[in-house]
């Protein structure tokens, strides 16, 4: 079977990697099933009976834990959430950290490396990897289904809530992600259903800029013309110059590519997988296959050729937009981001200057927004190495409970985060949430009082979405606060099925991947031409096609469908 290049430079490290460890003695089957058996029985009764610490009394059970290096968990041993799990379970916690976790335990895995911790946490890794290595494959992956049906109290708990949640939109069924394409069930996983992250595709338009040229915010693509041809030609920043931007963004910024905000006024566009659903057969298509999709390019280039579309955003990465976006002028006219926290971080009361764009309707009456997937995602995964696999089990179903989720994303009660009380601002109000929790400290930087989020947890809406803004700091700029305001241009606006997660044989995997890099190395240069004016979209839109045809899209898609179908169904 042809391998991709980069999966052929992973494999020729991991050979060089695995005939090291070879000659040092390395690798082994695991741990003698007897052990296993007899390491379980300790605590079986504890667990069982949801007893915390299970770990008995003069016992010592210790587990170690393969975590990635990070800047903003300054010490895994000390830090606070980790001495909260050692004092709830009675384990004996230690920690290997990887720089590089990904590619660090790719290579290890390939070389059966037996110094593989015994469980591996915040590891998203694909589907693919989790069934080479699992059950029927090499053995690496230990299925932890007899331990989710027998003691996964937490888990269950998780799984009938998202199930039947009181909104229908927001439910997900967590035991459908959880189930590989071998059937397996390899992971705990980590749902967190904040709504402002599941519609991140956003634009914030410069409202300051609408109320001094007289102008409302846009509703159709026509209107949004010629709002950003006014932003361009009428000074609006009043410094004299010709400098101000219509619409911008950055490569490799979190939803930061206008192109693809303004394809969904023309037809869903899922930032960058290209899959569309029909929405009453399920059957797949390709947006860029689409003539909706061209009509959308045509439109964007229009946009390009009258200077309204900044086309620096095709080359130029955030950090150079940050500088764009702290100029004593500002020059920015709208703005597509998930995170304009990020973007006016040197200047964030410049903020306060944007509201929410919502997609503007197209000629076709198209408005879709952009959601991603309500999703129950890898985690955390226990390897062959484990000799106490009923105690990690228990320590993974222990972070799922509302305790140890609250306490690895916002750290300890009363210090790190309070309860809401009256006057606090629930950040969520504008779509039905109540006030939960202030935090008190920061995210996202360094800090011993809990693990960032890297952990197997639970956060439904009433805490994913129940942070507040405490009282005494209503009116100060806050970015999660506009972040929140921005949830109702977009909320409910997406369609119902999209593709949320393929599941793949092997066979298949090593043929989609192959398809894909050519595909992409195709399709993702030709649509900046034809925005750009590089090509000619009516010219060559039907060779565009023919080259896709000759890359093999029929089997890209024939393939992309039975990964859908099989996520859809279930698994296996």
């Amino acid at each position: 079977m042809k391998l991709s290049s980069k999966k052929r430079s992973i494999a020729a490290l991991a050979l060089a990697t695995a005939m090291l460890l070879t000659a040092c003695g390395g690798g082994s089957n695991g741990v003698d099933q007897k052990t296993i058996e007899k390491n379980d029985a300790k605590i079986a009764d504890a667990v069982k009976n949801k007893q915390y610490p299970f770990v008995p009394k003069g016992e010592k059970i210790s587990l170690e834990l393969g975590v990635g290096a990070s800047a903003n968990v300054t010490n895994w041993d000390t830090n606070r959430y980790s001495l909260f799990l050692e004092e709830r379970t009675g384990l004996d916690l230690k920690f290997k950290v990887y720089q590089g976790l990904g590619d660090a335990l790719k290579i290890a895995f390939a070389a059966d490396d037996d110094s593989i911790p015994d469980l591996i946490m915040n590891w998203n890794v694909e589907d693919t990897f989790l069934v080479q290595y699992g059950e029927e494959g090499e053995g690496m992956f230990v299925d932890l289904t007899k331990y989710m049906d027998e003691y996964g109290h937490n888990l269950k708990h998780a799984i009938e809530y998202a199930k039947n949640y009181k909104v229908e939109d927001r439910r997900v069924d967590i035991e459908k992600w959880l189930v590989s394409a071998d059937g397996h069930k390899y992971f705990m996983p980590y749902i967190v259903q904040q709504e402002g992250n599941v519609y991140s595709g956003k634009a914030y338009i410069n409202k300051v800029w609408l109320d001094k040229l007289g102008l409302e915010v846009p509703t159709t693509t026509e209107e949004l013309r010629t709002v950003l041809k006014a932003f361009v030609t009428k000074d609006p920043n009043g410094n004299g110059k010709k400098d101000e931007l219509g619409i911008t963004g950055a490569k490799g910024l979190y939803r930061g590519t206008p192109w693809m905000f303004l394809m969904n006024s023309f037809i869903f566009e899922d930032q960058g997988k290209h899959y569309v659903v029909d929405q009453n057969t399920g059957k797949l298509s390709l947006a860029y296959t689409r003539p909706e999709f061209k009509e959308g390019l045509k439109y964007i280039n229009s946009l390009v050729k009258e200077g309204l579309y900044d086309v620096e955003s095709f080359s130029q990465d955030s950090t150079a937009l940050k500088t764009i976006c702290s100029l004593d002028d500002n020059i920015v006219g709208v703005i597509t981001t998930g995170s304009p926290d990020a973007n006016f971080a040197a200047n964030p009361e410049r903020m306060l200057d944007y509201v929410a764009l919502p997609n503007p309707t197209g000629p076709n009456g198209v408005n879709w927004a952009f959601r991603q997937a309500r999703d129950a995602r890898v985690n955390g995964t226990m390897t062959k190495y484990c000799e106490n696999r009923l105690a990690g089990f228990a320590l993974m179903d222990f972070m799922l409970s509302e305790e140890a989720s609250l306490f690895t994303r916002y750290g300890e009660k009363g210090k790190d985060w309070r309860e809401a009380k009256e006057g606090d601002v629930a950040m969520f109000a504008n779509i039905g949430l109540e006030a939960r929790l202030v935090p008190l400290i920061p995210y996202g930087q360094p800090t011993d009082a809990h693990w960032q989020a890297a952990s197997p947890q639970f956060r439904f809406p009433e805490i994913a979405d129940g942070m507040a803004i405490a009282a005494e700091k209503v009116g100060q700029v806050d970015g999660e606060k506009v972040k929140a305001d921005a949830i109702t241009a977009y909320y409910g606006k997406a369609p119902k099925k999209i593709v949320e997660k393929q599941l793949f044989t092997l066979e298949e995997s090593e043929e989609f991947a192959d398809l894909n890099t050519q595909i992409t190395a195709c399709v993702t240069p030709t649509i900046a031409a034809f925005i750009t004016g590089e090509k000619d979209i009516d010219k060559e839109w039907d060779a565009f096609q023919a080259e896709l045809k000759k890359l093999g899209v029929d089997r890209y898609l024939e393939l992309s469908q039975a990964g859908y179908d099989r996520f859809e169904k279930g698994g296996k």
